[in-house]
């Protein structure tokens, strides 16, 4: 019982807050701590070992991107359209205006801005935690950053540790 309690802790400091993001950026804050705690009971009963650190990290993303579309889906919410409802941020860096864009864009988009400028994935990996093709990944991706370019009246570019966001 230890062992399994240990594991868990590791599990939940290691992913819990990159989990919580894409949660969040998927389906809002408010519903983002409900799919990450079915996530992590879908993972304490998960008996498959894994291969290594990143089959588990990107079988969680799989999990926690499946329930926020199955939570949207059954429930046909709104919440991703609700602009006062944000991601905790620091706003030292103008990072609120733009992570309020991101959760404004259609579900698709949102995710592989999420996974691939957030999150630091390839398109090459993003397109497979999505289950979609390739070229279809690099349009989404392509089509999210014009609608961001719009909204926010500035340059988008793919740098993490900016947020993809540079000021003017």
């Amino acid at each position: 019982m230890h062992d399994r309690q240990a594991e868990f802790q590791r599990v939940y400091d290691t992913y819990g807050v990159t989990l919580y993001r894409i949660c969040a950026a998927h389906i809002g804050v408010s519903d983002a701590e409900d799919v990450l705690q079915e996530a992590f009971i879908r993972y304490l009963k998960q008996e498959t070992p894994f291969s290594d650190a990143e089959h588990e990290r990107r079988w969680l993303i799989r999990v926690c991107v499946n329930l926020c579309r199955s939570r949207y889906a059954s429930a046909r919410r709104q919440s991703f359209d609700k602009p006062n409802e944000r991601i905790p941020a620091p706003d030292a860096y103008g990072e609120r205006d733009v992570l309020d864009a991101v959760q404004r864009l259609p579900p698709k988009l949102r995710s592989v801005i999420v996974l691939h400028c957030c999150e630091g994935y390839t398109l090459e990996e993003t397109a497979a935690l999505l289950k979609i093709g390739l070229s279809a990944a690099k349009m989404r991706l392509s089509r999210a950053r014009d609608k961001l370019k719009l909204e926010l009246d500035a340059p988008v570019i793919n740098r993490k540790e900016e947020l993809f966001y540079e000021a003017k």
